[in-house]
């Protein structure tokens, strides 16, 4: 049972926005209900104030909760994925990690919140927030994660029409979000794409935005697709698959690709992202590695070329030239979250970067002038006291 003497501390993992705090209130609260909501938000502005807190009390205090509910709704927050809770067994200490809520698009194509909310608020509600939302840490290695996991929480009152609306829902935001970051020319592939080569009957929609996606990545023209294609369906006539795309196979051999990249576009930030940063290294190959970095930034971070593009460049000018997993992870998180989705959004997030930190250098270089050493103190001495001998003598 938690007490109010119990030691806790509180972070905030990621950043809340004012778009963070309007999914929260739209998309979230319903299902986490007015305590869960007051707690969460407590948090937050606890977490931002400079005087610190080494117990429970003030949480006690400001919420009117009794301990028993404090728990009890921390607990809901840890299901809803709003709160992670890690406990010291050696100092006796809690730490509440509160994370930023999902994206609108992210939440209402969740497994569970997205079934749950279509359950509690029904079909109109759902399709109303479609409209609405397509669009330094402590060291926790001697805690222990005793955060609630999430749990069945559909009730059985769940049938198979709000099954279906909910399905429908997910693949129109799913459709959309992809469509957005694909690059790539279909008419010019399926012009003389032949059932010889890939029969009709075998083309389904989602192997084709696939195609797209491989060819954004990898910068694969429609001339050469046709050449991968032909090279990826299986031939072999006694074979159940006969005649039919492997998927993984185009992208292994998209990857390894040597084809020559030509284009007529004259602005490099609309290239392909592989090919963009093969540019950046003087036409030296992109390793396996890099473009597996480049995959999932256009793929899974769902950033239009452009963007990644920019990004890329950022990464390169802010790390001596390295591109390292981790760091551009990060970076594509933020600008995520920043909805940073146009090419001159990016532009204005990383020229505001650049801004910021020659602005921190400059003031650096001012407090450093502004800094006399011993020789300049010594000679400004000499100086105002000659000053005070002229003045005790009438000189002007």
């Amino acid at each position: 049972m938690l007490k109010v003497e119990d030691k806790v501390r509180v972070e905030i993992h990621g950043v809340i926005n004012e778009e963070s705090h309007s999914i929260l209130t739209m998309l979230y609260y319903p299902l986490i209900k007015d305590r869960a909501y007051i707690l969460y938000q407590l948090l937050i502005a606890l977490s931002t104030k400079r005087s610190k807190f080494e117990n429970h009390l003030i949480l006690h205090e400001l919420s009117g909760f009794s301990m028993e509910v404090i728990e009890q709704e921390r607990k809901t927050l840890e299901k809803y994925q709003l709160l992670k809770t890690y406990y010291d067994p050696q100092k006796k200490q809690y730490l509440y990690a509160i994370i930023p809520p999902k994206s609108g698009s992210d939440f209402l194509e969740h497994e569970v919140f997205g079934r749950l909310y279509l359950n509690r608020l029904g079909e109109q509600v759902v399709k109303f927030q479609k409209i609405n939302f397509l669009a330094n840490t402590v060291d926790k290695t001697r805690f222990n994660d005793i955060s609630e996991c999430i749990s069945d929480v559909l009730k059985d009152d769940w049938n198979e029409a709000f099954e279906k609306t909910y399905l429908e829902v997910k693949n129109e935001i799913q459709n959309s979000k992809q469509k957005q970051t694909i690059a790539f020319n279909y008419d010019e592939l399926l012009k003389d794409l032949s059932d010889i080569i890939w029969p009709r009957k075998n083309r389904s929609e989602k192997q084709l935005e696939e195609i797209g996606q491989i060819a954004t990545v990898y910068g694969i023209s429609p001339k050469q697709m046709k050449i991968l294609i032909s090279r990826s369906v299986d031939k072999r006539k006694n074979s159940k698959t006969y005649g039919k795309l492997d998927i993984k196979a185009l992208r292994e051999k998209a990857a390894s690709s040597k084809a020559k990249f030509e284009t007529e576009e004259v602005n490099i930030y609309k290239w392909p992202p592989i090919r963009f940063l093969q540019n950046k290294q003087n036409g030296v190959p992109v390793s396996k590695h890099d473009a597996e970095t480049i995959r999932i930034l256009l793929e899974e971070y769902r950033l239009i070329p452009e963007v990644c593009n920019v990004l890329i460049e950022y990464v390169l000018n802010t790390s001596e030239q390295k591109f390292i997993r981790n760091y551009v992870e990060s970076i594509a998180s933020s600008w995520v979250r920043a909805k940073i989705d146009t090419y001159e959004k990016a532009l204005v997030r990383i020229h505001g970067s650049e801004k910021k930190k020659s602005s921190t250098t400059e003031s650096k270089k001012v407090e450093k002038d502004t800094v006399m050493s011993e020789e300049e103190r010594s000679k400004l001495l000499e100086e105002i006291n000659a000053m005070k001998g002229k003045l005790s003598d009438g000189e002007v």
